[in-house]
């Protein structure tokens, strides 16, 4: 279970300030008390307090004081403020400097009590709601790192493409040029073995051996055009 809040009572008036404390230590919270504002300005600026209760008016530093040292401590802390009926419009100025709600003295311990659980209530909400926030800038921050590392992996691995792409166009030029040659040096004594042949198979003389030998190598000579053919 999570500790509970930090509070801060203050009040010049004794009585105010023991009844004030006295009823929110009874539901388990922190209390720390100041007789007077100047008082509760020394102790806001040491530490944060979840919650401060301060009287208006008071001698020396005021109320308003006190909630402005505790918002500087702390921007989210809660500020109620303390008044009689008479300075109504004090706690008006109040709300308008930041206070989250004003309680009019003599207050009784229920009004108290929701008034302060409502406030803190505020508190976490907003708490977990900044938390909640950071945690989703933090969340996209780490989602636009992995999405800038996956474009420069795409990247580098398009370049490795085109290079190699690039290498394998060479190689096939290369490959392309040495068939070229290998079928043009092919072909031409081909043709003339051919040539020859058909020359002689046409004068007179042969036998019919000779002449189906010829024959032969006439055809093994014309399938062996057609491979090179297929060379290119």
């Amino acid at each position: 279970m999570p500790p509970k809040e930090s509070v801060l009572v203050v009040d010049d008036t004794e009585e105010d300030r023991e009844f004030v404390s006295g009823v929110i230590r009874q539901d388990g919270f922190n209390v720390e008390v100041a007789s007077s504002g100047s008082k509760a300005c020394d102790l806001l600026a040491a530490k944060p307090y979840d919650l401060v209760l301060t009287d208006l008016v008071m001698p020396g530093a005021t109320g308003f004081d006190v909630m402005r040292q505790a918002h500087q401590t702390n921007p989210e802390a809660i500020c109620i403020a303390m008044t009689s009926f008479g300075s109504l419009d004090g706690a008006l100025d109040a709300l308008k400097l930041g206070a989250y709600n004003y309680l009019l003295k003599p207050c009784d311990a229920n009004t108290l009590r929701n008034t302060v659980e409502r406030g803190l209530e505020k508190q976490r909400l907003t708490k977990e709601l900044r938390q909640r926030n950071e945690a989703l800038d933090k969340l996209n921050r780490e989602l636009d790192k992995r999405v800038q590392d996956a474009v420069a992996e795409l990247q580098a691995l398009n370049q490795r493409i085109l290079t190699e792409m690039a290498s394998l166009r060479e190689v096939d030029e290369l490959k392309s040029s040495f068939l070229n040659n290998v079928t043009h040096d092919l072909r031409s004594p081909l043709t003339t073995i051919k040539g020859y042949m058909c020359f002689v198979l046409e004068s007179d003389g042969l036998t019919a051996q000779q002449r189906d030998h010829l024959e032969k190598a006439r055809t093994s000579v014309q399938h062996m055009e057609y491979l090179v053919s297929q060379l290119v």
